[in-house]
């Protein structure tokens, strides 16, 4: 099955593919995602991007980002982005080859000519900070109203 140009895709397919144009929701076994941009998706089994963009996306089995991005992304089996990237993504396994991840939550991660902005060390660490930096300014509000 193929949805082109603002079509809804039919929630009860195996296959999907989202092509030239903007899909609020996708669920099926398998999506592709072409030239498109989805809001939401489920997919029970594999999910590929190819110079298109999903803002969340749990994934059952394998993704694949080319010339994409994502911003949440949990995935279930191996992820792969090439030339692309993501806010923040969990997953078995990722491969990021000439792209960028915000947060990363990965058992094995393998980086080529990439960025991963927050490791978990580094994002425990930026919350730690903050929460140390508010309290701070929230005793320093309570000294100053006495």
């Amino acid at each position: 099955l193929e949805r082109n140009l603002m079509d809804t895709p039919d929630t009860t397919t195996t296959h999907t593919t989202a092509r030239f144009g903007f899909f609020p929701f996708v669920v099926a076994d398998e999506v592709a995602v072409r030239q498109a941009g989805v809001t939401a998706a489920i997919s029970g089994g594999d999910y590929t991007v190819e110079q298109g963009g999903t803002q969340f996306a749990v994934v059952g089995g394998s993704l694949s980002i080319t010339q994409g991005g994502s911003q949440a992304l949990i995935v279930g089996g191996d992820a792969t982005i090439t030339q692309g990237g993501a806010l923040a993504m969990i997953s078995r396994s990722v491969r990021v080859d000439q792209g960028v991840v915000g947060f990363l939550l990965a058992p094995k991660a393998e980086l080529e000519d990439s960025t991963v902005v927050f490791t978990p060390q580094a994002a425990a660490a930026l919350g730690g900070a903050l929460a140390l930096g508010m309290g701070m300014v929230g005793w320093l509000l309570s000294r100053r109203s006495r």
